[in-house]
This record gives C-alpha cells, structure tokens and sequence, in this order.
C-alpha cells in the first residue's frame, strides 16, 4: 500500500480519510489517474442512482445495459481488481457520509480539497481550484437572488 506524504493530505479529516483509502490504489497506479477513475466511477453512479431506483422498485431488476455508461464502467473496472473496486466504493461511501446535510449541515468542497492536495492540478495549465468561498462570492454577484430564481424554475416545472 502506498503512503501518504503529509503535504498531499488535505487540511480536513474527512478528506484526509478519502486520500488514505484512494492511496492504496496508487502503487502501480498514477495518483492523479486513481482520482480520475474515482470521480468518473462516482459520477455514473450517482447519475443511474435514481433511474436504477426507480426501475427495481417498478420490475423487481436493474434496469438493462444502457451503453455509454456500462463501457466506460467495464473499461475502468478492467484495470483494477475486485478487491480494488471495493476501495472506490468504500471512498465513495465516506464522501457521501461525510456530505449527509442530515450530519453535517454547513457545505464543504472535499472533492475540490482533494484535488488540490493529492489530485494533481497542473498549474502549469491553469488548473488551480477556486475556494468555496470565492465562488460563493462571484455566484451571488452574477446570479442576484438565487433562491427566487430557484423557487420559479422549480414552481414552472410543476
């Protein structure tokens, strides 16, 4: 298992967990392309989450292969074990305990957090992360009363 170095774990415990369990993924494998595999394997399945909800409870089966999911999917899966895959979700597991407004009701960006410390951005090309408070800052400058404009578009689509 690979290690952590200090200035790569992120200031925060919940991210610092997350970095510890995607590192034991890294000692054949580049870091940044750990996360990447991360981030894209959360993403479909937080995107089919609903659908595949909605499709056991009315047939009792997982919905059938819907294609571009299921490729991208497999095409990640083949690099890693099964034991390993159990590793994504288990980091995928503590990210949504760790977001849960139920527990923990004041916003914080670990993905951002994680990418930053241990994701490798290339500052070279101008990747660096914005902190949440910044953004929060230029979003309520350009969007005015957000909460509103949320309530119509919600309100409209009933």
């Amino acid at each position: 298992m690979a290690t952590v170095k200090r200035r790569d774990l992120p200031p925060s415990r919940e991210g610092q967990e997350i970095v510890k369990l995607l590192a034991r993924l890294t000692y054949s494998r580049r870091q940044d392309d750990v996360y990447s595999d991360f981030l894209r394997l959360s993403e479909i399945y937080l995107r089919r989450l609903p659908t595949n909800v909605l499709h056991v409870v009315e047939h009792a089966a997982l919905p059938p292969d819907d294609g571009e999911d299921t490729k991208t999917w497999q095409r990640i899966a083949r690099k890693y074990s099964k034991q390993e895959m159990h590793v994504f979700a288990h980091a995928l597991d503590r990210l949504l305990f760790h977001c849960d407004g139920y527990r923990n009701t004041a916003y914080h960006d670990y993905l951002g957090e994680i990418y930053m410390f241990w994701g490798w951005p290339n500052a070279n090309m101008g990747q660096y992360f914005t902190p949440y408070h910044l953004a929060a800052m230029m979003a309520s400058m350009t969007m005015g009363d957000i909460e509103q404009e949320c309530r119509r578009t919600v309100a409209s689509a009933i």
